[in-house]
């Protein structure tokens, strides 16, 4: 892809592909060890404990002795693929056994005051003088 000793620089050859110089030069690191067990007892945990989440979780592994915080475990949640299972919004989905009204209003004028529009009259309501 990006050869060094090329004719062209590396910062060209990096603007041709459109990508940072910086992402040319990265080398990622190994995981560390304390951060793979860390990673094995939040599998562990969520294992056994599906719909806790990263607060959750962050509280427990302190009591078992591992001072981290929230958002580290959450970002390792992410970078295991976990997600704690709980009810999604369900507020768009009617029921299939309920009636469904229409809409009466459709393609009439609303007026604020009722005696102005006859079509809006309620049922034992005063007539509009004449």
């Amino acid at each position: 892809m990006i050869a060094p000793e090329a004719g062209l620089s590396v910062t060209r050859q990096c603007a041709l592909l459109g990508i940072a110089r910086s992402s040319f030069f990265y080398r990622p690191q190994p995981e560390a060890a304390e951060e793979l067990e860390v990673l094995k007892r939040l599998d562990r945990i969520f294992t056994s404990h599906p719909v806790y989440g990263s607060r959750r979780l962050q509280v427990t592994l302190l009591r078992e002795g591992i001072s981290i915080g929230r958002r580290r475990v959450r970002r390792l949640m992410r970078k295991l693929g976990l997600w704690a299972v709980r009810p999604k919004r369900n507020t768009s989905k009617r029921h299939p056994g309920h009636k469904v009204y229409p809409y009466l209003l459709r393609g009439k004028t609303i007026c604020k005051r009722r005696r102005e529009n006859p079509s809006l009259q309620l049922p034992g309501s005063p007539v509009a003088p004449e």
